[in-house]
């Protein structure tokens, strides 16, 4: 549902993939972001507790920048490295929060 309001939400030109691709990355993100906050459990309840932590706070940071993205540009490149940026940050954070193995 958040990626087809992505989807219809922007309303850029007919020529161009940016509403498939802007659809695409919310997806795929919310997908992550959110699958890792209900359906995982790690070692102790601690990395467990802080890992859906930040998996809700990245959830809603995702979506206030896709909404930010899709309203004020419309370049595909600025889309995809920032929407990898952010993924990438996320999954490293819950990377090095899983191996702390407090």
């Amino acid at each position: 549902m958040v990626a087809y309001g992505f989807y219809a939400f922007s309303n850029n030109n007919p020529d161009t993939y940016f509403d498939e691709i802007s659809m695409f990355f919310a997806f795929v993100f919310s997908l992550i972001t959110l699958l890792s906050s209900f359906g995982i459990t790690f070692k102790t309840s601690r990395i467990t507790t802080l890992i859906k932590t930040l998996s809700l706070v990245s959830f809603f940071v995702s979506l206030i920048a896709n909404i930010l993205i899709t309203s004020i540009s419309t370049s595909i490149p600025f889309l995809v490295i920032s929407m990898g940026l952010l993924l990438l940050v996320y999954l490293l954070i819950s990377y090095g929060l899983n191996r702390s193995d407090q």
